[in-house]
């Protein structure tokens, strides 16, 4: 479940946003954690291997931009997103995705990317 607040309001657009952009292009990502505290989103970006090519996380953190600024859009709030291959479970923080929930979300609105993979 997760915290009450805007991460409760505006998560699934944000777990949907990653599930269709994100998720397929950068395989070298584990899973995603958002925490929530007063006026700012934190995301972990858990990797499956490090170091990466800072090109490719500067792209892929760009993307991250743009769909937080779209989704925290008149919220006021700020955001920050780090990335490692040990993010830690943090209070009020919620696994936005992983394999386990990308298959969840693919068997109930896109099942043929279950057959293609990520």
């Amino acid at each position: 479940m997760m915290p009450l607040g805007e991460l409760e309001k505006r998560g699934p657009n944000l777990q949907l946003a990653l599930f269709e952009m994100v998720w397929p292009t950068y395989p070298w990502i584990h899973r995603i954690l958002a925490c929530e505290t007063e006026m700012r989103w934190t995301l972990f970006v858990e990797t499956i291997e490090d170091p990466l090519d800072e090109a490719e996380w500067g792209g892929c953190r760009r993307v991250f931009g743009e769909i937080l600024e779209l989704v925290l859009e008149g919220t006021g709030m700020r955001y920050d997103i780090h990335y490692g291959r040990n993010a830690q479970q943090l209070d009020n923080c919620v696994e936005v995705l992983s394999d386990e929930i990308f298959k969840a979300i693919a068997k109930e609105v896109t099942l043929w990317r279950l057959e293609v993979g990520r």
